[in-house]
């Protein structure tokens, strides 16, 4: 039978490089597209764009109608993604809602395979030191923060249909999505852009785990053929610290280094007027309760499951900084600088999962 692919969250940073990868393997792809994003203008010219919305469900049934012939593969990646600490309805609608409504028309489509693009945040913390692993079953319950608790909720929609119906579904949770492409300037990119512009006078002490939208897109297309039914698979990289992350952004943008870190507790009592300050450049905050307690938490997530089952791989995190800063001039973000030469510092084994 003929295969096609339907995409939501297409014109996002990971979508638009999950449809690229699926496009260099000549997959048949169908997008679901907001009427009114401007993000469909950076879409391959080959992609068909169905405009509608995961919580249009007359719109969802046209984007699910195929020919006969044709077997279904869905990727869900439309989400939005929120620092914000407390509750949003829009968030809750389009991550829970929206997720519920794609699952719906999976079952009634006898779809082939979704694949359910979640977040590492859907997974409950464990203790720093301790690796944290793929879980069985979500409730936000377990989950701090109002994003990762949607993204549980949602995941746990998509692991009841498959004990209930039979749905075949893979569940993939990525880490903090850094990389080039991403037009929309979500947290990482604009840290990394502000950093790279000299804008940031001072970091926390803090780290993350970041995995380039390219390799998780590779992990994501991989799990179509090779995911198992109801099982899940982290995408990360290894936990960087924010002092690795500023040194990587000063080596390849000639920006001065971001040295000064301020504590915790000190970050956390200037919110209110780092998000005054924002609000009148008429930006969103760049550090919120919600990211500073993301910095400062365990992310020491386990990949060895997507290694060994979906072939899973990452590229040195100094290449994804220096290509990222790359796309950033070539789409005037930033102008062209000397750079800079950088002490010399220990390298860190690629990649420390």
């Amino acid at each position: 039978m003929k295969r096609k692919y339907l995409i939501t969250g297409a014109t996002g940073h990971l979508g638009n490089h999950v449809i690229r990868e699926l496009l260099e393997n000549s997959g048949d792809v169908r997008a679901l597209v907001l009427p009114d994003d401007p993000g469909q203008a950076r879409l391959p010219s080959s992609v068909e764009i169905v405009h509608g919305d995961v919580l249009d469900v007359e719109s969802l049934e046209r984007f699910f109608t195929v020919a006969s012939d044709t077997e279904i593969v869905v990727i869900h990646m439309a989400a939005i993604i929120t620092i914000k600490w407390g509750f949003d309805q829009k968030v809750h609608d389009v991550n829970v809602e929206g997720t519920r409504n794609v699952v719906s028309q999976c079952i009634h489509a006898n779809v082939k395979k979704l694949i359910h693009v979640s977040s590492v945040h859907a997974i409950p913390e464990l203790p720093h030191g301790q690796i944290i692993k793929e879980v069985v079953s979500f409730s936000k319950k377990d989950i701090v923060g109002f994003y990762g608790k949607t993204k549980a909720q949602a995941s746990q929609i998509v692991m009841d249909a498959v004990a209930q119906t039979g749905l075949n579904a893979t569940i993939l949770f990525p880490a903090g999505i850094v990389g080039p492409g991403d037009y929309r300037r979500g947290f990482f990119t604009t840290l990394i852009e502000q950093a790279a512009k000299g804008n940031i006078p001072a970091g926390v002490k803090g780290a993350y785990n970041f995995v380039d939208v390219r390799d998780a897109a590779r992990g994501i297309v991989a799990a179509v053929d090779k995911g198992r039914n109801g099982e899940s698979y982290i995408l990360a990289n290894r936990r960087i610290d924010l002092n690795e992350l500023f040194y990587g952004i000063s080596v390849e943008s000639g920006a001065k280094e971001v040295k000064k870190r301020v504590p915790m507790w000190i970050a956390r009592l200037a919110l209110p007027f780092i998000s005054l300050a924002a609000g009148i450049r008429k930006q969103k905050p760049l550090f919120t309760l919600y990211s500073l307690y993301t910095l400062g938490s365990n992310s020491l997530f386990s990949s060895d499951k997507a290694i060994d089952e979906l072939g899973y791989s990452v590229r040195p995190f100094s290449e994804s900084i220096h290509d990222t800063i790359e796309w950033m001039r070539n789409e005037g973000w930033l102008t062209e600088r000397k750079k800079v030469r950088a002490r010399r510092r220990k390298a860190v084994k690629q990649p420390l999962i």
